[in-house]
């Protein structure tokens, strides 16, 4: 398996028997070669020394009555720390004892700079422990065999796999190995140790390169956007979430985020309105607006292109919506401008995030909602207001505590605030903040939207007229034609098929650009001979957003997995879940099916990270996938409408394919 992933073995690759004064000389040689790396696999027998606790590794001529005759792994290691020039070294160490090698690593924690190290361990035992019938090096070729067959879930934005993400795929295997399959009887567990304490991160750790790694600069980027660039979207306060912004302002759901343009289309209207108000332009220039519809009327698609435009940083890396000259847009309003998804977020989280991103300090230095309202209050002008962009306050963690905490006294700055003025000694007002908040219209948030209301600042995407909702979906179904089929398009389909969904879907249950978006996904990749028939393309167009998913899920083998590794993802917080947790929860979701399949015995052994994989990928057009802090692929579904559907559908289809 080392040489499979391009490792070039040394000598005549396996060295058997080999004598103490042989194997030191070839680790001589080791540390006087060039700068590279190298892994050294060494399977032997380990001995404990009895005082010092120092770990000896047999040679072919050792006494083990002395230790003294076997190779000292600490010298070892020493060996390669102390060479200027050598290479960086993993050893693979299936030995009794292992850990002690591990022991002496961290143990020079405070003589070695962790950015200089050159010599890594990954040991198949605890100090303490015994090893057993090379099941450590067995476990360790079954991962690189999955690393070689690009099943090992490591993101395809790194170039080599992270050590940490190795040593816990070894662990995995070696607690998973069947003793009945092992030679010798069976024998207690036994635990990986390695040189963690300062690896994660470490540039010299480019032992294994990621078969998944995305050659092509543009790819890769691709890759890394699923949030946003890795070290750009680091940058940001996590509940920002970029990636929500940029992938609703892109309109092309399950599409990697680059910066190619948008399929952004229709609502120009309602854009340029809020553009206009955003700026402090036209008849309405108090400071509250509300953009409200059904789950996929694009209310985050209206808020994504306007953090793009007026967030400094994304807008000099994104420029993802494909706009004419119609567009007045507004400049970026730099310091004076803060995003937050509130997906999952408790007030706290929200408030601190707004306290960051606009750069505020209190008097009291407290991120708290009274701190963050004070410091508003204090530097921000009718002139310069601050602007917040709030989204998804119904899939906020508690959304009457976020309402009544944080948005209804920010509401009231968006109307007037009392002021000092320092050279008149007298107060007067003005509106510090302009807020715009997203949110379904649930009848919890009617306090903000009768504030929203005094000033016409209600902007219900339901209710546009049903002419221009036809030609804007047409104009979007259009564009998703185009990007099928780019030779042959055909505006008389794309009005047929937009009249269709504006007719049979309920726009107070579900958005018919969202529907549109995954039928035409359901057309391109699971029935594309639909592109070459007109009519039975219209004619199947169906009526919500659970009817979509059920055509597409109808269309694929029968996969007992299918379902619950769909809902487990629904499930999903923040960045989402890696593939080996998908399959953990997508057991106990089968677990408790009246129905499920007898083969899987009482209780289903949760599926092989690579078959979830082999899933998700399948379903990937509804997927946001992003690398998490363990730089493993996170999976989570690109839209909260298709998340609520699988939670009450987790089991089986609704009643009807029209559920």
């Amino acid at each position: 398996m080392l040489r499979a992933l391009g490792h070039r073995l040394r000598g005549d690759g396996l060295q058997l028997d080999i004598r103490v004064a042989d194997m030191q000389r070839s680790l001589y040689e080791l540390a006087d070669a060039h700068a590279g790396t190298v892994v050294i696999h060494i399977i032997s027998h380990g001995i404990l020394g009895r005082t010092s606790r120092s770990l000896y590794v047999a040679a072919a001529d050792t006494d083990p009555t002395r230790p003294t005759t076997a190779l000292d792994i600490e010298h070892v290691l020493r060996l390669i720390e102390d060479s200027e020039t050598g290479p960086h070294v993993l050893i693979l160490l299936d030995v009794c004892h292992a850990g002690a090698a591990t022991r002496h690593w961290v143990a020079w924690a405070d003589e070695v700079n962790s950015s200089e190290r050159r010599a890594w361990v990954i040991g198949g035992a605890a100090i303490n422990e015994w090893a057993y019938y090379g099941r450590f090096s067995t476990a360790t070729a079954k991962v690189l065999r999955r690393l070689h067959q690009e099943r090992l879930p490591v993101h395809p934005s790194d170039e080599f796999v992270p050590l940490p993400v190795l040593v816990q795929e070894i662990e995995r295997e070696l607690a998973a190995l069947d003793p009945e399959t092992m030679p010798g009887p069976p024998q207690p567990a036994q635990q990986v140790s390695a040189t963690l304490s300062h690896i994660t991160g470490s540039p010299q750790t480019e032992f294994f390169r990621n078969p998944r790694y995305e050659e092509d600069e543009a790819r890769r980027r691709a890759a890394l956007l699923d949030i946003g660039v890795r070290d750009f979207v680091a940058s940001f306060d996590s509940v920002l979430d970029p990636g929500h912004y940029i992938g609703r302002a892109l309109a092309h759901p399950g599409a990697p985020l680059t910066s190619a343009p948008s399929l952004f289309s229709g609502r120009r209207q309602q854009l340029q309105d809020l553009a206009d108000w955003l700026c402090g332009q036209g008849p309405r220039t108090d400071g509250l607006r509300m953009v409200i519809g059904s789950p996929g009327a694009g209310k985050s698609t209206l808020l994504g292109v306007m953090v793009c435009l007026l967030h400094p940083e994304i807008r000099t890396r994104i420029r993802p919506v494909a706009l004419d000259d119609t567009l007045d847009t507004p400049a970026s309003c730099g310091d004076r401008f803060a995003a937050v998804h509130a997906r999952g977020q408790s007030v706290a989280q929200v408030v601190q995030s707004i306290h960051k991103q606009l750069g505020l300090t209190s008097r009291t230095g407290s991120a708290s909602v009274e701190g963050v309202l004070e410091a508003i209050r204090d530097r921000f002008t009718a002139q310069e207001p601050a602007i917040v962009i709030v989204d998804a306050l119904d899939e906020a963690a508690h959304p009457p505590e976020l309402l009544t905490f944080l948005l209804l006294p920010l509401g009231q700055l968006t109307a007037s605030a009392t002021k000092a003025d320092a050279t008149a000694g007298e107060t007067s007002t003005a509106k510090v903040c302009r807020l715009i908040v997203g949110t379904r219209p649930l009848e919890d948030f009617e306090p903000l939207f009768e504030t929203a209301r005094r000033h016409d600042g209600v902007l219900d995407l339901d209710a546009v007229p049903e002419s221009e909702l036809r030609a804007d979906v047409a104009e979007y179904v259009g564009k998703l034609l185009q990007e099928a089929r780019p030779t042959r398009p055909s505006p008389e389909l794309a009005r047929a098929v937009a009249d269709a969904v504006v007719e049979r879907v309920r726009r107070d249950e579900a958005g018919p650009f969202l529907v549109a978006a995954l039928y035409m996904a359901y057309v391109t990749t699971a029935s594309p001979h639909l592109l070459d028939d007109p009519d039975g393309m219209v004619a199947e167009v169906p009526t919500s957003l659970g009817a979509v998913l059920e055509m597409h899920l109808a269309q694929l083998p029968s996969d007992t997995w299918l379902r619950p590794v769909l809902a487990a993802v629904a499930a999903a917080k923040d960045t989402g879940t890696p593939a080996r947790l998908v399959g953990q929860i997508a057991a106990s979701i089968l677990t408790q099916w009246p129905g499920r399949p007898d083969t899987l015995g009482p209780v289903p052994v949760p599926p092989e990270p690579w078959r979830v994989e082999e899933i998700l990928d399948t379903m990937r057009f509804y997927l946001r996938r992003s690398p998490g802090p363990d730089s493993r692929t996170h999976y989570r579904l690109f839209h909260q409408g298709l998340a609520d559907y699988l939670r009450a559908h987790a089991q089986e289809p609704g009643r009807s394919a029209d559920d």
